[in-house]
């Protein structure tokens, strides 16, 4: 018996009271009461398939779509870097006054921000769950009530400031939240009424919202603000949000404190209002921004994912697969449609998963959200716009008497459209660039070049069109794999390079010869490079010959380094020829890869791009201690790496003849043929191993591979060993090892195989066959 896919769905009713039931606003008690009782509920219907979908009652069906839709545009508050920051700051303000006996004027809280940044929600959610605590620990009776009274117990009072705000409508507002009477009050009578509901209702913090709708060039904002410094001598904390407040006068002649990244205030020169003294709180303020996501930092990077995988677990559409919002390109995407603002973010994707399930398509992409316009944008043209001819659509005829003739489009045949401006041509050219240098790839040109102009690589990024806007200095590693045609033309003038020495630049030139490259480059239809990153291309960031990096004799080597060769994100070059070593994957300093960025982060094409300064040859990887602390560590240094395996004759020998194969002099056909046989019978003694080594193996590496898969197997559990699969730690047969040794034993192996003659070939590949495991073992699913 099938168990019902839609079991815990709310029943039709239930549905009907989500939807239709009244949603007082918060400003009230009633209203706080129902957000804090409420908040987080809203729980997704479990995942189905769309076939599970099929099969259900029409009737069922249209229920569950309508509850997906509503839990699908009620994204959950999740917590950012961003609100942790200032949820730590108002925590510790609220216990600390809280438990604060002696001082008479307890000091508050501003926190700013852009708009749609979620300093409401956030705010709310902070003082929500502060008063779930305050409840618990006085068993939800009001520690100061008095013994006769029934009062109400509020330990929070969240009130909005009138659009038009006096000091009169300041305190209805404040006293509207608790329905007090107010009728016929001077505003002497209203201020007291107001402290005897503070201090009667036990209210610990009160959350003046949209501050920033006061303006100081009028005098009655003048005197809300005044009243807003009186409010805090009656022992409440006051918790004040708004968009760009210092901006807006409230803080006067505020300046920021680099050292404690806090607004320092002046002492107030007015005094009174209203009989009551003021003076000198303006330093009881403490100023926290709740910035947006951030794109410029691996870390920054790995929180907005960690975002986006939280709206993805929420998101209930038929079709979605894992990774829908965080893999791919899709996290650029959508850093560039939102900036990484909160509330942006939530629109685009709440409006996109409802056009998801209007138009049947049941899963969020680019070229769906490419239809979703938010705020001023303009809406994207369809793809078949492209495509197809326009039908002429005849002039409109501009008002006005020197308006020119328009000719008639029956008669006449339409002319050329007017040409738009060339974006490349609108670029300027650097006044300083560099030669790339032989085999050098796109991300040392980079380094070298930024290092030169002594700005940061982002920066350039931004000049040649491979980060979309300034200040976002993120690209990614795919770029390695082939630029696509407009950045390869803004590149090239920018930096004074033909679009020949730009592509050189990148691997596709090696299409031809090294086929793991053909399932890179694009996607069906589209000059654009995936963002899946094939096996034996890119198997790490990246490896390094120290002795390459340091350069040779040449004045401008001697000032920014060697290249870093383009080969060595193959992982069929190994080794370099030239000075008689493996290549290094790992830096001594950080112990973390070459080029890794962030631990666990994804793949850049230059890591710490926001960061100038840094030598070519200098590690760029963040060691995880700080969010702006980086190794820095010298890798064109010898001294600094351990000792390694020898690179003999006969390994040196292997690894020449594969880099013949690479060279464009070779025959394609003989490059292919060679790196496909390589591969299969790779996979077959990786498979096999360790019954695939042999006795005569060069020293070092039977222990570099046999290390390296031990190390592999160490980071499984039990659980995942057993099942003999872990997406964590382990690899399909039929991917390279990352450690250099290790990738030259097993090629070392497949090569004495393929040198056979057919017989001893035969017997030799039908042994390693008798030990490779089972073929439903779960790494062939992936080789």
């Amino acid at each position: 018996m099938s168990e019902d896919p839609l079991a815990g769905v709310p029943t039709r009713a239930k549905i009907a009271e989500l939807v239709l039931r009244p949603r007082p606003h918060r400003d009230t008690f009633e209203g706080w009461q129902h957000y804090r009782a409420t908040r987080g509920l809203l729980v997704p219907p479990p995942r189905i398939t769309a076939a599970q979908w099929g099969r259900l009652e029409p009737g069922r069906r249209a229920d569950l779509d309508l509850f997906r839709r509503l839990t699908n545009v009620n994204l959950p508050l999740q917590q950012t870097p961003m609100s942790a920051k200032v949820a730590q700051v108002i925590n510790r303000r609220l216990n600390g006054n809280a438990l604060n006996q002696g001082s008479p004027t307890l000091p508050g809280i501003m926190v700013s921000g852009p708009g749609n940044h979620g300093k409401t929600a956030t705010v709310s959610s902070v003082c929500a769950a502060f008063e779930d605590m305050w409840l618990d620990l006085h068993q939800h009776l009001n520690p100061a009530s008095v013994e006769g009274t029934l009062d109400l117990h509020a330990p929070i009072a969240f009130v909005q400031i009138p659009v038009t705000a006096t000091p009169k409508s300041l305190c209805e507002s404040i006293l509207n939240f608790f329905s007090t009477e107010r009728r016929k009050m001077t505003l002497p009578q209203l201020i007291r009424q107001v402290a005897d509901s503070l201090r009667d209702h036990g209210v610990r913090a009160l959350v003046l919202d949209d501050i920033n709708r006061l303006r100081m060039h009028r005098a009655d904002d003048q005197d809300v603000l005044d009243l807003v410094r009186a409010l805090m001598g009656f022992q409440v904390t006051l918790i004040l949000t708004g968009v760009n407040i210092p901006g807006l006068g409230l803080l006067r002649e505020a300046r920021r404190d680099a050292r404690t990244r806090q607004w320092v205030l002046p002492p107030l020169e007015s005094a009174r209002v209203h009989g009551l003294e003021v003076t000198q709180t303006e330093r009881r303020f403490e100023m926290v921004e709740l910035d947006h996501f951030r794109y410029d930092t691996p870390q920054a990077i790995q929180d907005f994912t960690d975002h986006l995988q939280g709206i993805e677990d929420h998101l209930r559409l038929l079709k979605a697969k894992k990774g829908m919002l965080t893999s791919g390109h899709m996290p650029e995407y959508l850093m560039r449609r939102s900036g990484g603002v909160v509330g942006i973010l939530g629109r685009l994707i709440a409006d996109g998963a409802q056009e998801a399930m209007d138009s049947g398509r049941e899963r969020l992409d680019e070229a769906l959200l490419d239809g979703i316009v938010i705020g001023r944008e303009e809406p994207a043209e369809p793809a078949a716009a492209h495509d197809q001819a326009a039908e002429p659509v005849p002039a409109k005829p501009r008002a006005g008497r020197h308006a020119a003739a328009t000719r008639s489009s029956t008669t006449t045949a339409p002319g050329p459209p007017p040409r738009r401006a060339d974006p490349v041509d609108a670029v300027r050219p650097l006044p300083r660039s560099l030669v790339p240098l032989p085999q050098e790839s796109l991300a040392g040109f980079f380094l070298r070049l930024s290092h030169r102009l002594d700005v940061a690589p982002g920066d350039l990024f931004f000049r040649t069109g491979l980060s979309p806007r300034e200040g976002y200095p993120v690209t990614s590693a795919r770029h390695l794999l082939s630029l696509e045609p407009l950045p390869l033309a803004r590149l090239a003038r920018v930096a004074k390079l033909s679009e020949d020495q730009v592509e050189r630049l990148t691997l596709r030139p090696l299409l031809e010869r090294y086929l793991p490259l053909a399932g890179a480059p694009v996607r069906a239809g589209q000059e654009r490079t995936r963002w899946v990153f094939p096996q034996w291309v890119l198997a790490g960031p990246t490896n390094c010959c120290p002795s390459c990096l340091t350069g040779d004799s040449s004045q401008i080597q001697r000032r920014h380094g060697g290249a870093w060769s383009l080969l060595w994100h193959l992982p069929v070059v190994f080794a370099c020829p030239r000075h008689q070593v493996f290549l290094r994957e790992t830096c001594p300093g950080c112990r973390q890869p070459i080029h890794g960025g962030f631990p666990d982060g994804p793949r850049q094409l230059v890591p710490a791009a926001a960061s100038s300064g840094l030598h070519p040859a200098q590690c760029r990887n963040n060691p995880g201690r700080h969010r702006r602390e980086l190794c820095g560590l010298r890798l064109d240094h010898h001294g600094h790496y351990p000792a390694q395996p020898a690179l003999t004759a006969e390994t040196a020998d292997l690894q020449n003849r594969l880099l013949a194969l690479l060279d464009p002099a070779a025959a394609p056909s003989d490059a292919v043929s060679t790196f496909s046989d390589l591969r299969a019978v790779a996979a077959v003694v990786l498979a096999a191993w360790p019954n695939s080594t042999e006795p005569d193996m060069p020293p070092g590496l039977e222990s570099a591979l046999d290390d390296f898969l031990v190390t592999r197997e160490q980071l499984m559990t039990p659980e995942e060993r057993a099942r003999g699969y872990s997406n964590r730690a382990a690899f399909s047969f039929g991917a390279a090892p990352t450690p250099p040794p290790a990738t030259a034993a097993l090629l070392h192996l497949a090569d004495r195989c393929l040198q056979l003659e057919p017989g001893a070939f035969r017997e030799r590949l039908a042994d390693l066959l008798a030990h490779i495991p089972d073929r439903r073992h779960p790494r062939w699913g992936k080789t």
